[in-house]
């Protein structure tokens, strides 16, 4: 028995340790620094490692992306597909700048690993101008923009990997915007926050969350939006990754 137990031990030991570095080298895979615009962010890991996934890019033309994906499933598995996220969004928003034809490119590119292995991404780019936002949405939660009124942007796009031939093209959206709107960004750790008799806390009450608390900063908003799921839940311990970010643009 106390045979058995230290080696149980011993491999309990290497795993902790193996998800020690796997957590630092995610880790690093999320920018750093300052943020072009305003944001608050809230971010939650379920595991140790996380199958969500944020990252910033900057075009030429002074316009900026942002991106937020939801790998399928939890843990190592979720997290080693942002890994490949990072790497094919990197490399395709050096030449593309429109949020479909990257949706498009990216999707070819992790299909070509993902396909028919039931593992998948959900993804919403957002390109911000000064006046307009440009915004690709692969099945990812509707987010939030507050421009005079709160909406949630709709885009048509399919799951990242699932298939190299989606039933339909990733749509790129348009939407005019005024100074001071902010858009509201999270993934479904929030939207599908359950309480006691487990119903979903769901994305219109985002929304309508976000919209009472319009004219607030980007941190008030965001604890406005935590303090609803809060209550909501009753506290609850989260049963997903969490990621919202609130940004002013």
């Amino acid at each position: 028995i106390r045979k058995n137990f230290e080696e149980i031990k011993s491999r309990d030991d290497m795993m902790q340790h193996e998800l020690m570095i796997a957590q630092h080298i995610q880790k690093s895979i999320f920018p750093k620094g300052d943020y072009p615009h305003p944001m608050a962010l809230e971010y939650k890991p379920l595991y140790a490692v996380s199958g969500d996934f944020y990252d910033v890019y900057a075009f030429a033309d002074g316009s900026t992306g942002y991106l937020i994906c939801d790998a399928s499933g939890h843990g190592v598995p979720a997290a080693l597909l942002t890994m490949m996220a990072k790497s094919a969004f990197s490399g395709f928003t050096q030449r593309l700048s429109d949020p479909g034809e990257i949706m498009t490119a990216v999707n070819k590119h992790l299909a070509a690993s993902l396909e028919m292995t039931g593992q998948y991404l959900t993804a919403l780019f957002i390109r911000v101008h000064k006046d307009e936002i440009e915004y690709c949405n692969a099945t990812h939660p509707e987010p939030v923009i507050l421009s005079g009124e709160a909406q949630r942007l709709k885009s048509n796009g399919f799951y990242l990997g699932m298939m190299s031939d989606t039933p339909f093209e990733f749509e790129t959206a348009r939407l005019k915007i005024g100074p001071g709107s902010k858009l509201v960004l999270y993934t479904d750790g929030i939207s599908e926050g359950k309480n006691s008799s487990g119903e979903l806390f769901g994305s219109d009450r985002i929304a309508r969350a976000a919209a009472a608390a319009s004219q607030k900063s980007v941190d008030e908003i965001k604890a406005v939006i935590l303090r609803e799921l809060d209550t909501f839940t009753g506290g609850a311990h989260a049963d997903d990754d969490v990621t919202l970010l609130v940004l002013e643009v």
